[in-house]
């Protein structure tokens, strides 16, 4: 049985199936051949780069900083007092409880009576925090 294709190219000949052939496993071989090469390029021996310059010694980290003469002489400064006002706030009886938030502890509670204007004195050395609660 003879396979026909144009121009009369009969698969039957030695030639022909011997360049048929030497394509059919030349052309995969090559090309897994090199996609194999690029591969190893790529991602198992990556290419290098030459550093042309003496190699370097690293310095000693710096000294931590010293504390500033001022922070050590200075004493800390007396709490000053400070005024609050809360208008609005309906009468009755509130707790009044602040907090160190520099040492996280609390620095005092006083119970307040408010007849309809509510006004207290907290004393402010540092950051503190102030909680009213209704009793």
């Amino acid at each position: 049985m003879a396979f026909e294709l144009e121009g009369n190219l009969s698969i039957e000949h030695a030639h022909t199936r011997r360049w048929v052939s030497i394509i059919a496993v030349v052309i995969p071989v090559a090309a897994f051949v090199l996609l194999a090469a690029w591969f190893i390029r790529a991602y198992i021996v990556p290419p290098t780069v030459a550093i042309h310059s003496p190699p370097m010694m690293a310095d000693a980290p710096p000294p931590p900083p010293a504390v500033p003469k001022r922070a050590m002489v200075e004493a800390p400064k007396p709490p000053l007092p400070v005024a609050v006002s809360l208008p609005g706030l309906a009468p009755g009886r509130y707790e009044l409880v602040t907090w160190n938030t520099a040492q996280g502890g609390v620095l005092g509670r006083r119970l307040i009576v408010n007849p309809g204007e509510f006004h207290f004195t907290v004393p402010v050395g540092t950051d503190i925090a102030v909680a009213i609660a209704r009793r």
